[in-house]
């Protein structure tokens, strides 16, 4: 995701350059067929009269062609002015072709040790020859006569003609594009995920009391969410500057915690995770989470209320906005944590937790109830409980996953008898592209093998092999453990979690394979944060 701004300067760029380069490179393939044709010596008869204007005339078409499109791509638009360069232009080169094809001719009989002469008469017509090998005025010794097929004038008749033809072409085609542009569908797409101006986007003063926002339907279909000064006092019938109505406020506002990851150092955040990873008999209920380390992933920055009509992008500008404020009164851990969104967190892409997490910061997830928000999306079609407390997650470009594997750990004492564990464990993966040359104007995305190769295990080994840690399926409550699994038979799939027993709900279904996947989305994502990757045996 670039800046709309930029990209469309670029995108006009392009396609100018695609416009006027291709029609130059055809020009220039048809004055080098038109000086091949016409500059080529011949010892019989050479080119009819139809033949050389039917020639021209396809070359003064090209050229006017180019002449107009350059014109008005230079933003010249009237027609007569146009039309006229544009025919001269094309004449020009026709008067250009006419002389480089004498000039060549001569030259090229010269370099041969021939003599040019003009005009020779050869069967009522002047023709200019080129003599090789022959005397001049011996009428028995005459040599070898290479006729050319054009001497490169053109009569007044037929420069009528070229500058009809040269001007109808110029009117036709000036506006006759090679290819449809596709700019306006472009740049409506980048505005579609552009990133919120926030406080530089309110009407009438600053965003330090907090905002209000008009709640108007607009014509071109979509609520107004002009934003305003909250402590703004609007006269009776004061119309609002972005809807041109009545202003009218919108009433219901909506509370978020905004908290941030704590460090994006994933080599940290993985090695937390092992420590507070769950192990236990396969077939038995998993048991409470300790949380061995004690460590908060996640730092709360401050607190933001917002009327419900605002889209995400402008919620994530007016947080951003307040970012230097909460600095101040932060400790250094949160500072830490708000120096690391003001460099990476996306402007576009945030996630919502819905419920109370205050007890729940030491998780990598602290909920399954997790939606991920883009920038057009406005709060309240996110469907979002305004009675739950709601807590918005800076996305600085980590992921969080939950992995349920089992394992089987053997020891080098042949004495003790190998280990068999169920194991759930939290992985942090990167969803984001390189956030220093973008600046925070992404969303999730990642590559399918990316993400296979992060959460790649050991392969199988023989059962002989002792002192190592092979993963096996995970096994549900009351489940049986197989003895023997095969190559090539485990799977990660992912699965939704039951919230009532905290297992995952096992089914076949296509396209729950990380095998499956290519590319994930924003949607994959959401998906992949909501539920589990669960090792099973296919």
């Amino acid at each position: 995701m670039t800046d709309p701004l930029f990209s469309l300067g670029a995108r006009r760029t392009s396609e100018i350059l695609t416009e006027a380069l291709i029609p130059m490179l055809c020009c220039i393939g048809t004055w080098r067929l038109a000086k091949r044709i016409l500059g080529e010596a011949s010892v019989g008869r050479g080119l009819s009269t139809a033949e050389i204007v039917l020639l021209l005339s396809a070359f003064v078409v090209v050229f006017a062609w180019y002449g107009g499109r350059q014109l008005v791509l230079f933003n010249q638009r009237d027609p007569v002015r146009i039309t006229v360069l544009g025919t001269a232009m094309a004449l020009g080169f026709v008067a250009m072709l006419g002389n480089s094809v004498k000039v060549g001719f001569d030259n090229t009989c010269r370099e041969n040790g021939g003599v040019p002469e003009t005009p020779l008469v050869l069967a009522g017509t002047a023709t200019r020859v080129c003599r090789m090998g022959g005397i001049p005025g011996n009428p028995y010794l005459p040599g070898t006569l290479l006729r050319a097929p054009w001497d490169g004038q053109v009569g007044v008749p037929l420069w009528v003609l070229l500058a009809a033809l040269g001007a109808t072409t110029v009117l036709g085609t000036r506006h006759r594009r090679l290819f449809p542009t596709r700019m306006g569908l472009d740049v409506a797409q980048l505005l579609r995920l552009a990133p919120g101006g926030g406080a530089a986007t309110l009407s009438g003063g600053t965003a330090d009391d907090g905002v209000q926002a008009c709640v108007n339907p607009t014509l071109w279909g979509e609520l107004c969410g002009q934003m305003y000064p909250a402590a703004r006092e609007f006269e009776p019938g004061e119309w609002c500057v972005r809807c041109s109505q009545v202003y009218r406020r919108c009433d219901r506002e909506l509370t978020f915690e905004v908290v941030g990851l704590a460090t994006a150092d994933v080599d940290v955040l993985n090695g937390l995770e092992r420590l507070d990873a769950l192990s236990w008999d396969p077939g038995d209920p998993m048991p409470p989470d300790a949380r061995l380390s004690g460590q908060e992933r996640w730092a709360r920055m401050g607190r933001i209320s917002v009327p419900d009509v605002l889209t995400v992008a402008q919620v994530l500008a007016l947080v951003h906005d307040r970012l230097n404020g909460w600095t101040s009164d932060a400790s250094e851990d949160v500072q830490g944590a708000i120096e690391l969104a003001q460099k990476r967190a996306s402007r576009l892409a945030a996630w919502i937790w819905i419920g109370p997490m205050a007890d729940r910061l030491t998780y990598a997830r602290p909920t399954e109830r997790a939606i991920l928000a883009l920038g057009p999306s406005r709060l309240r079609d996110l469907m979002l409980d305004a009675g739950e407390p709601l807590t918005l997650q800076l996305d600085v470009g980590l992921l969080p996953l939950e992995l349920r594997t089992a394992f089987r750990k053997t020891f080098l004492d042949p004495e003790r008898a190998p280990v068999r564990q169920n194991t759930k464990q939290d992985l942090w993966v990167p969803v984001a592209p390189d956030t220093s040359a973008l600046a925070g104007t992404w969303v999730p995305r990642m590559e399918g093998t990316a993400l296979r190769r992060w959460v790649s295990l050991d392969r199988l080994r023989p059962a002989e092999v002792r002192g190592v840690t092979t993963p096996l399926p995970y096994v549900l409550p009351g489940g049986t453990v197989a003895e023997t699994v095969r190559d090539g038979s485990l799977d990660l799939v992912r699965t939704p979690v039951d919230a009532r027993t905290h297992e995952p709900i096992l089914a076949h279904r296509p396209g729950d394979s990380i095998a499956e996947w290519d590319w994930m989305e924003w949607r994959q994502i959401e998906l992949l944060r909501q539920h589990s990757l669960v090792m099973v045996s296919r």
